[in-house]
């Protein structure tokens, strides 16, 4: 009978591989990636620096305008006169306003007497800060830096856009949300272009791909669905193993926590819980006392692994918890000024592996060398964390 099972799943897996919707997908999502080889698939910077490079209409290699102007007409439409001249705009990334704030992209141009912002967002969400006194986005601040920049404070029109991979409304009105098949679409009319030259053509097919491993456009979309209900127990059975992949990481890192606590790397308490290892450190035991509630954690976040500290079950009353606490919000993504109480901080937005590491452990198996090295680092950070705030109180 399990000889009869195991050849009904070959079966199913086989008629997927064969599947011409399968192998048309894979066509456009997957094989050789300059970006991917490149390590780029999800990295925000990285992204900027191509969209910077694409609306760069003076320097990217004749795409000129035509990015530019499909990309900003889906999302401004109406907003930008239809006599705009893209060819003035000139491209900055990561600048800077006079509040510190730094912005991903900004497009401006001086003939239209326009500036466009645009926040990027790939995997991160946009960051609010919470007080007794108000609610403050990022955004927000963007805005203000914009309101009384000396060089842009005068431009007649100022533009907001927000892009993320589905196109995530913001908390500040002002910014347009924008999503990545607007890029793809961009990217695709550009590609298309008889003024291309080949080698272009290729790289831009390419960054369409690299697009496409965290954000589907809605043509993917319908293609996957189809998919998954003409195959749905073998792609069942993929995802188990997927699943699996996780299991595995989660419980090679506890090992190799274990392996250091027992080495007297300064860690105990070393847990497994489901697929997230928890552990506390020796100099917040000295400092906090055996009820020690800072418990710093491994765990897994959408398809990759992300590092945390975490409050856990805290004295609401403990003055000196309460300055700890202060120098986590100073230091996490997600800051939020509220109460003690059980609540996670995100060690400045850190990954600890990335979907690359999983998707390779998921084909290769864990390799247990560059997990050590990852937990090395981790060790690290803490420290530095434990340092600033044995000084700071």
């Amino acid at each position: 009978m399990k000889n009869k099972s195991n050849i009904d799943s070959l079966q199913k897996l086989q008629a997927l591989e064969a599947d011409a919707d399968f192998i048309a997908l894979q066509s456009e999502v997957g094989g050789l990636n300059f970006f991917e080889i490149s390590g780029m698939t999800t990295l925000e910077t990285k992204h900027s620096k191509t969209l910077a490079w694409l609306f760069d209409v003076s320097n990217n290699y004749g795409i000129r305008e035509i990015f530019a102007k499909r990309f900003l007409s889906q999302v401004l439409g109406l907003d930008l006169s239809s006599s705009f001249d893209y060819s003035s705009l000139k491209v900055e990334t990561e600048w800077v306003f006079h509040n510190g704030k730094y912005i991903d992209l900004l497009l401006y141009s001086e003939k239209e007497q326009t500036v466009i912002l645009i926040e990027n967002k790939v995997l991160d969400k946009e960051r609010i800060v919470i007080t007794e006194k108000e609610q403050r986005s990022q955004l927000d601040n963007y805005v203000d830096g914009l309101a009384v920049d000396k060089k842009f404070k005068a431009y007649l029109h100022k533009k907001y856009i927000f892009l993320s991979p589905d196109g995530e409304p913001s908390s500040n009105s002002k910014w347009l949300a924008a999503d990545y098949s607007m890029v793809i679409k961009a990217v695709n009319e550009a590609e298309k272009s008889s003024v291309i030259e080949a080698e272009l053509k290729i790289i831009l097919k390419h960054y369409i791909k690299t697009i496409r491993r965290f954000a589907m456009d809605e043509e993917v979309k319908k293609k996957c669905l189809e998919i998954y209900k003409a195959h749905k127990e073998a792609i069942d059975m993929i995802g188990s193993l997927k699943l699996n992949t996780v299991e595995q990481i989660s419980a090679c890192v506890f090992r190799l926590l274990k392996d250091k606590a027992n080495a007297g790397a300064g860690i105990y308490d070393v847990r497994l819980n489901g697929k997230i290892c928890r552990f506390k450190t020796e100099r917040m035991k000295l400092l906090l006392s055996d009820k020690n509630p800072i418990t710093y954690e491994i765990a897994p976040s959408g398809e990759k692994y992300s590092r945390y500290a975490w409050l856990e079950n805290p004295d609401a009353s403990d003055v000196l918890l309460k300055s700890v606490v202060a120098v986590f919000d100073s230091l996490s993504r997600t800051k939020k000024e509220t109460p003690i109480k059980n609540q996670r901080f995100v060690l400045g937005g850190e990954t600890f592996v990335d979907k690359t590491f999983v998707s390779q452990a998921s084909e290769l198996g864990v390799d247990e060398k560059i997990l050590s090295n990852h937990i090395e680092s981790f060790l690290t950070r803490i420290t530095e964390i434990e340092e600033t705030i044995e000084k700071t109180i």
